[in-house]
């Protein structure tokens, strides 16, 4: 304990440092290819870039999954909603399209290893985006609801938009906001989940194996099971983690957040290795004080890993 209290100025320092270096460096990359935009001005030098721009068509369509099998979306603003419905298409529309000039509406491609790539608006060079206003635009990608199960890999970037997934599968899910909230909700058996957001929270229902979350200024919340890992870090925000099993491992660190984590009475052991600054740790589980900073449930199975400049730990039964 006495070596945290001894780091947490410095810590607080370089986590700040951090927060500003994260912003810029997900503003210049966080679309895959040399794209940065800063509200509603871009200012990478090679303006709106991504791969292949020559083969995308632009404007709402609808596309048959037999050939689709990975997701990978990015937007800069309004918002993104991937979810299912009954039809036998996979739809991938923006509300108002036909108001749009075709350079502004969206762009989409499909690659020979079947990928499905959606893009904000055509290619545009430097030159074009000085004095260019992006409108703010509300993207829907439909997946029919009996082949919710077709996307191995979904991916979905976005600088000033909200992000919700609701009642699909896939085999890894990737969110990124800078200036957005990260929304998936129902979300079937997946092998990874990753969200990241600079200004906004995370809030997540899912089985999945493993989780990795991080914020810099908003709340993440996790309510279903994962079964190997949780990683989360917040820097401005409280960690609450719901979990209807087991989990091997969990590793949360927070600076001016709590942490809360649920788990059912029969979930196992677990040993528990808590270090905080200015914050209190409470366990409604009966536990082994092996020394300041470790409880031991039953077996001590579990490993779990909690850090907290200004918060409170706490785990607790559901």
């Amino acid at each position: 304990m006495h070596i945290l209290k001894n780091t947490a100025v410095a810590r607080i320092i370089i986590y700040s440092v951090v927060v500003i270096l994260l912003i810029g460096v997900l503003l210049v990359g966080l679309f895959t290819d040399k794209i940065g935009f800063f509200g509603n001005f871009s200012f990478d030098f090679s303006g709106i870039s991504y791969k292949n721009a020559d083969l995308y068509k632009s404007g709402n369509v609808e596309l048959s999954p037999d050939k689709i099998s990975n997701l990978n979306i990015n937007w800069i603003s309004g918002s993104v909603k991937i979810s299912t419905h009954a039809g036998d298409k996979i739809l991938v529309t923006e509300a108002n399209s036909e108001s749009f000039e075709d350079e502004n509406k969206l762009h989409y491609y499909v690659n020979d290893s079947g990928t499905l790539y959606v893009q904000f608006a055509a290619l545009r060079n430097f030159f074009s985006t000085i004095g260019w206003k992006e409108p703010s635009k509300n993207l829907s990608v439909l997946i029919p609801e009996n082949r919710s199960d077709i996307i191995k890999s979904l991916k979905a970037k976005a600088v000033s938009a909200d992000i919700w997934v609701d009642k699909v599968t896939a085999q890894t899910i990737e969110l990124e906001a800078v200036s957005g909230k990260i929304t998936a909700e129902s979300i079937g058996e997946s092998d990874r989940i990753s969200a990241q957001t600079v200004s906004g929270g995370i809030n997540v229902n899912a089985r999945t194996g493993k989780i990795d979350f991080e914020t810099t200024s908003g709340d993440i919340r996790f309510d279903g099971q994962a079964t190997d890992r949780i990683n989360s870090e917040s820097v401005s925000g409280k960690v609450e983690i719901y979990l209807a099993d087991t989990v091997d491992k969990v590793n949360i660190e927070t600076i001016s957040g709590s942490i809360s984590i649920a788990l059912s009475e029969n979930c196992g052991g677990f040993k528990a290795r808590h270090e905080s600054v200015s914050g209190s740790f409470r366990c409604e589980f009966p536990t082994t004080e092996t020394d300041d900073d470790e409880s031991v449930y039953s077996d001590g199975s579990a490993d779990f890993r909690f850090e907290t400049v200004s918060g409170s730990i706490t785990i607790k039964k559901k």
